[in-house]
């Protein structure tokens, strides 16, 4: 059969340890993909450009997370790969042009970090073309590879990209037609309710959850809940907007007063690095 060239190498009196070791390396690499994967879509979600899954948190150490669409993703595509390519040996073309265009897009993506940062614009340019030189050349070099299965890594890319781009999107337009209201416009109602002894009161704090960028309004559909059909009579309303952050470890809140004892806005902005315990954060303002 063919020569690997790698084993040729290894002396035979250590070829099973180097063997053993190997294999070793390569669990723990397909570990590290695996929580990677998890990581990147757990963030992408909190970014608003990708769709909503079940998020698990198995441990209490920051970080451990687990989400089981993706774990199953992962293992139908591993299994898909295996049947498509049958051989290790036909897997080096797509092997080798998906990570010269990991290597491509983390230099670009760093570039654009440098800059947010203000970092100084020519040692960001010279850091940037060095790297991109070498991995532009790589790239060239791999084209080749695109007929011999590379293909496959780009048409999943591409795959990827559309479902990112399309939730996006639809956010997007969402976000235009949705409805808000003046909390100025409603204030009144609201304090009302508050102050009716005919009407049960349902909660001491009663807490909502807005989308709304802007501490002044708020969905129709908040209104809708608390005013129509059973009113939901409170000592306190607050209406909580989570705005998810560039910096990986920011935790600021801002509250604004809408009617004194009555009526509270809070924007609690969170690095996306933050796990949002919004109960929890919501517990410490209010003490």
């Amino acid at each position: 059969g063919e020569i690997s060239p790698f084993y040729s190498i290894i002396p035979h009196a250590i070829y099973w340890p180097s063997l053993i070791i190997s294999t070793l390396a390569t669990i723990i690499a397909s570990q590290a993909l695996i929580s990677g994967c998890f990581t990147l879509i757990n963030e992408a979600i909190r970014l608003n450009i990708w769709p909503r899954h079940l998020v698990l948190f198995p441990g209490k150490m920051k970080g451990q997370l687990y989400i089981p669409a993706i774990n199953w993703f992962l293992m139908a595509a591993c299994i898909g790969m295996v049947l498509h390519f049958k051989e290790s040996s036909k897997m080096e073309a797509a092997f080798g042009l998906s990570v010269t265009l990991t290597m491509l897009m983390s230099t670009v993506l760093i570039n654009f970090y440098l800059h947010a940062r203000r970092v100084n614009f020519f040692l960001v340019a010279i850091a940037t073309g060095l790297f991109l030189t070498i991995e532009i050349s790589f790239l060239m070099a791999n084209l080749q590879k695109i007929k011999d299965g590379g293909w496959i890594m780009l048409l999943i890319g591409a795959g990827l990209f559309l479902i990112m781009f399309i939730w996006w999107k639809g956010s997007t337009i969402k976000n235009r037609f949705t409805c808000n209201v003046k909390l100025a416009d409603i204030a009144g109602q609201l304090q009302s309710l508050s102050n009716d002894k005919n009407i049960p009161k349902l909660s001491t704090h009663l807490v909502y959850v807005t989308r709304s960028a802007h501490y002044k309004t708020i969905e129709s559909a908040i209104v809708s809940s608390i005013l129509h059909g059973m009113p939901k009579k409170a000592d306190i309303y607050w209406f909580i907007h989570v705005n998810v952050m560039d910096e990986p470890y920011a935790l600021q809140y801002d509250l604004h007063t809408i009617a004194e004892n009555d009526i509270y806005v809070i924007h609690l902005n969170l690095g996306f690095r933050i796990e949002p315990r919004v109960e929890f954060y919501f517990r410490q303002i209010v003490s």
